[in-house]
């Protein structure tokens, strides 16, 4: 994933990415940071998760989930 990201920064809209995986090893879960859902919604328009989208369904034992988008309800103070 490290060599398939973009040299010049990637969409202006991301501002971060995580890759979490469970204690085990057995999972992992990718987390992106967006700027806005229209940010996001604009890289995906433009082609800018389809080398990323390649490597990850080429990968054996891969399975996409096609993700999920969170939405902040609450916070507390």
């Amino acid at each position: 994933m490290i060599a398939a990201r973009p040299r010049e920064g990637g969409h202006p809209g991301a501002v971060s990415a995580h890759f979490l995986h469970s204690v085990d090893g057995s999972r992992v879960l990718l987390c992106t940071e967006w700027t806005s859902a229209e940010a996001h919604q604009e890289a995906a328009e433009a082609g800018d998760h389809d080398e990323g989208h390649e490597l990850f369904s080429g990968t054996p034992g891969v399975r996409l989930t096609h993700g999920g988008r969170f939405r902040l309800y609450r916070t507390l103070r």
